[in-house]
């Protein structure tokens, strides 16, 4: 029965080996390490295995992901910022239409200005923090 034998794999200086290199490459195109692995042909499984116990990849890997992160927390600062400045116009608005009445004894019409929840207001502010929040 013929030997199976598997090609040498070398590292380069960076301590990656060429199939390391090119997912890593894709997958700084699509940002899932899923498709990467399916794009380049890498079973899943090993590109868990690398993570874990290939330091090399695992230092490359973070890196390209430091910058995602960063992005994420701005982000979610800016989403918080955009969250509270809708809360607080959603719990102060009101509104003050004007409205004309008629006396059904004399006849004479008066206008009157009455406060009230601006709810159209209150709606849009909701939906703007459920949307800062991922939720719709």
């Amino acid at each position: 029965m013929p030997r199976t034998t598997w090609p040498i794999r070398r590292r380069d200086s960076n301590g990656l080996m060429l199939d390391q290199r090119r997912l890593l490459r894709r997958l700084v195109d699509t940002q899932d390490w899923r498709k990467a692995c399916e794009q380049e042909r890498i079973h899943p499984e090993r590109f868990r295995t690398w993570v874990k116990r290939d330091r090399a990849f695992r230092e490359v890997y973070d890196a390209i992901h430091q910058s995602a992160v960063e992005f994420a927390r701005v982000a979610m600062r800016a989403a918080s910022y955009a969250s509270v400045e809708a809360l607080e116009k959603a719990h102060d608005a009101v509104k003050v239409p004007k409205r004309r009445i008629e006396c059904p004894h004399c006849g004479r019409t008066s206008t009157h200005e009455n406060s009230e929840p601006d709810w159209r207001t209150r709606l849009r502010a909701a939906k703007t923090i459920l949307e800062a929040v991922g939720l719709l």
